[in-house]
């Protein structure tokens, strides 16, 4: 069970690999880690674009022509960023 009361079956988990039961108490349950919607970009010349350093690192993707960098410090809180790209869905994980 869930820190949100919602209860989750395990017997595969435990019989098939050797999981111990009571690791699986407590869990943070579903959708607590909220991914990113359609993120606003910022472009070169923004204000919200960040400067040339070396503390700035990202994952970065090409589709159709079109570049986007997500930064890595955002997506350590939400791990998921989903949107479109070019005429491309596109889910980033990290």
């Amino acid at each position: 069970t869930d820190r949100r009361g919602e209860s989750w079956d395990i017997t595969d988990a435990v019989r098939d690999f050797g999981f111990n039961r009571r690791y699986f108490e407590y869990g943070i349950g579903r959708h607590a880690i909220p991914h990113i919607h359609a993120p606003r970009m910022a472009k070169i010349g923004d204000r919200d674009f960040p400067p040339s350093s070396s503390d700035h690192q990202v994952i970065s993707l090409q589709i159709e022509g079109e570049n986007r960098s997500y930064p890595i410090r955002d997506l350590t809180h939400h791990e998921i960023v989903n949107e479109t790209v070019g005429n491309t869905q596109a889910a980033i994980a990290y």
